[in-house]
């Protein structure tokens, strides 16, 4: 036991002494007070639909120990193993807070120093050491006051330290949305609910070292984005909101979202670029389904916010990029946000798709991106974005994309999910991109990550297709989403049926939710029964459906045709209706000639290979979503510049 002595002394000399006492008595020291601590225990707390996963742990100096609490921003060091019992850490950053009338030490940054593997020197609790109580009565923290002015403001107190602040003269008038150690704003004129004055007096906190526990705080940001006011309605009332991006000096993004009054309040208050400080927040975990920007949190606001006009500030960014390069895509998970920043090749007309979970029309447009990693993609754009695109792009400019969300649709594509779009940015990397889109990019090969050829008109180059026989080779379709390949090949046989038609019946309404698509039945009075509109109707619609195989050098496989394609295979003359009309009504000659003259073409097929479960059998199915005829000049230079690089 005494040969251990020298070694816990050792230990006890790498803490910060007095560190605990200090941190509860005064809140931070002097600037820059860094202490090392060690983690005595560490214990999960019941996570909850707001905050998430969070943890407590207990921090000593060696002589005394403290409750405290793991910011969300730390979580990862307990995943990783990083934190454990017995961690001796370098604290960063911290902030003391009351919880149930005990002082909790917030750790919001840290670094690791080591662990030594038991607990070092005999610590008690802080509340027992000399002068603490004394210290908290004379400094005790307010309570913590709603975002709402319906209770009567509370007694003025001295004004309390912390991390993020400075000594302070005491405040003339409690402000109950200012930080507890800032000098309050001059008061609101009447006019307007922004201040056109200088808060430089004011402490300002950085939005990366915002957490849920923080009562009073102020950032400086600059609006990076600001959305249309959206409406809504539920169980609980309905009412407006809007939502901006605030990026502040730090590199750090958070959103804020106004509700009801406030939406009228500062909705044109705020202008894009403008940088303002903010305050009288609520702080929440952010859902990250939704929210794209770096920070964990967000901000809702009411009317109560005090929201000052800064004006321009050189130390806050226009916009910043985080930008991945169009060819690095394929390693980026589905469904997550990226930006990019490239020249927009070409944007395809506005064009319109029914939700499947609204049942109403939305607007959209393709665009095609290209950067200099020699690689292109889709970009879609909707509403009335897509409405002005061809437009807002028709000379080529070069673009910065922010959050577009990733789908592996096709290969990669990408999708405008409301973040903004910049053309022209004045960021370092648009040089390198202009230059090498003029000197090479604008005549030379492209990659397409779009996977082949798509409802805007893209082409997948030649070099990119695939043989039929890649379905088998490269096990296509049995993934949990659809594969998707392009390739070359031949109509050898149409399946048809002559009895009941190569077709179904649809539903004769043309408008939403039905639009021509959805399937009907056959009443006993010789009417149509739509299941989607509830309606019954004289009339109904055929759309073609029918199944036939295609042959290349390698293999042939079974695909099926639905009505678009089978129209393009046909002739508009040929239609389901016409077809119908023509040989089963009256009864002409000729029905499989059709289908005959249509065998043996060749194509460029877009395929969807899917497996799907018939009885009890497991099939690979392999649908036609796009198809376009062989141009056989163009192909014969595809193959002749192939046969260039062989050699």
């Amino acid at each position: 036991m005494s040969s251990k002595l020298p070694e816990v002394e050792s230990r006890m000399s790498n803490l910060t002494p007095n560190a605990i006492n200090q941190i509860i008595r005064v809140g931070d020291p002097h600037e820059g007070f860094s202490p090392t601590l060690q983690i005595l225990s560490v214990r999960p707390i019941q996570a909850t639909a707001t905050q998430g996963e969070r943890y407590r742990v207990v921090i000593s100096d060696g002589v005394y120990f403290a409750q405290g609490m793991l910011a969300k921003q730390l979580v990862h060091f307990i995943h990783s193993g990083s934190i454990t019992e017995f961690s001796v850490v370098r604290v960063m950053q911290f902030m003391t807070n009351m919880v149930s009338n005990k002082n909790v030490v917030i750790l919001l940054n840290l670094e690791l120093v080591n662990n030594p593997g038991f607990k070092i020197g005999n610590p008690v609790a802080a509340t027992d050491a000399p002068g603490v109580n004394a210290g908290m009565n004379q400094q005790q923290l307010p309570n913590v006051i709603p975002m709402y002015n319906d209770v009567p403001p509370p007694q003025q107190q001295p004004p309390q330290q912390n991390i993020y602040s400075k000594p302070t003269a005491p405040l003339q008038q409690q402000n109950p949305y200012a930080q507890h150690n800032s000098t309050a704003f001059p008061a609101r004129q009447p006019g307007g609910p922004i201040e056109r004055s200088n808060p430089a007096e004011a402490n300002i906190t950085p939005i990366s070292a915002l957490n849920p526990y923080a009562n009073r705080w102020t950032i400086k940001a600059r609006v990076t984005n600001k959305s249309e006011i959206r409406t809504w309605s539920n169980a609980k009332g309905e009412g407006s909101l809007f939502s901006v991006d605030l990026l502040d000096s730090s590199g750090c993004d958070i959103r804020a979202t106004f509700f009801k009054e406030a939406v009228e309040k500062f909705y044109h208050m705020l202008e894009l670029n403008q940088v303002y400080t903010f305050s009288g927040g609520k702080l929440k975990t952010a859902n990250m389904q939704y929210n794209t920007c770096k920070s964990g949190l967000e901000i809702s606001m009411d009317q109560n916010a005090e929201i000052h006009l800064v004006g321009n500030d050189s130390s806050i960014q226009q916009q910043q990029f985080d930008v991945t390069k169009i060819a690095n895509l394929e390693a980026i998970e589905p469904n997550a946000y990226v930006d990019i920043l490239g020249i927009v090749k070409s944007a395809s007309p506005v064009s319109t798709i029914m939700s499947k979970k609204t049942q109403k029309e939305l607007l959209k447009s393709e665009l095609t991106v290209v950067d200099d990693s020699g690689a292109q993609v889709s970009v879609t754009m909707w509403g009335d974005r897509a409405k002005t695109a061809q437009n807002d792009f028709a000379n080529q400019p070069l673009v910065g994309f922010k959050k577009l969300r990733v789908s592996d649709f096709g290969g990669r594509s990408l999708s405008v999910s409301g973040g903004p779009l910049i053309i022209n940015p004045n960021v370092p990397e648009a040089n390198a991109i202009r230059h090498w889109w003029e000197t090479q990019g604008a005549h030379g090969q492209i990659r397409s990550m779009s996977g082949g050829i798509g409802g805007a008109g893209r082409e997948v180059p030649f070099d990119e297709r695939k043989p039929i026989s890649a379905i088998n080779h490269e096990q296509l379709g049995f993934s949990e989403k659809p594969d998707f390949l392009t390739f070359k090949a031949t109509i050898n046989f149409i399946k048809r049926d002559k009895d009941g038609g190569p077709w179904y019946t649809a539903c004769a309404n043309p408008e939403p939710p039905c639009k021509n698509l959805c399937k009907v039945t056959s009443t006993a009075e010789n009417s149509w029964y739509c299941d989607r509109c509830h309606q019954t109707r004289q009339d109904c619609v055929r759309r073609y459906i029918f199944n036939g195989t295609v042959i290349d050098d390698t293999c042939t496989t079974w695909v099926s045709f639905f009505n678009d394609q089978a129209v393009q295979l046909l002739g508009e003359e040929n239609s389901a209706d016409i077809v119908h009309k023509r040989y089963f009504d009256d009864a002409e000659a000729g029905f499989d000639g059709i289908f005959v003259k249509a065998t043996f073409s060749d194509w460029i097929f877009k395929c969807k290979v899917k497996q799907e479960t018939v009885g009890d059998e497991n099939r690979i199915k392999a649908s036609i979503v796009d198809m376009r005829p062989v141009d056989h000049v163009k192909e014969s230079k595809y193959l002749l510049s192939a046969i260039a690089k062989m050699s």
